[in-house]
């Protein structure tokens, strides 16, 4: 009895390890394409004014098992495949936030150079 108890116990830590590792995994992978798409932070006026606005976006993602800061990651790295695809070189967020502990919504402008 002692030795399946002991099997339960590495089975339950190993199905806990598995899961924390997913969990901290974005869903949201990045594409090849959007390797080149830079997100732009602390970003000026001026700065701006040298590229083009081509589009925006906005991701929301929660009430799963992963954290917020990862859901974060995966709406940025989503928003990078969209910018990708309307040939944008630039993503300015320009909305983030965190609420709970999972949901995480991010708002972006898409930019290439002029």
């Amino acid at each position: 009895m002692g030795k399946i108890l002991n099997f339960s116990k590495m089975t339950a830590t190993f199905f806990m390890s598995i899961l924390f590792s997913a969990c901290t995994t974005p869903t949201e992978k990045l594409d090849p394409e959007a390797n080149h798409v830079t997100i732009l932070r602390n970003v000026t006026l001026t700065e701006l004014e040298k590229l083009k606005k081509i589009g925006s976006g906005r991701c929301e993602v929660g009430l799963n098992a992963y954290t917020a800061s990862t859901n974060q990651i995966s709406c940025e790295n989503y928003l990078r495949n969209e910018a990708a695809k309307k040939n944008a070189n630039f993503i300015v967020i320009t909305n983030s936030s965190a609420r709970g502990v999972s949901s995480a919504e991010v708002e972006a402008d898409f930019y290439r150079n002029k």
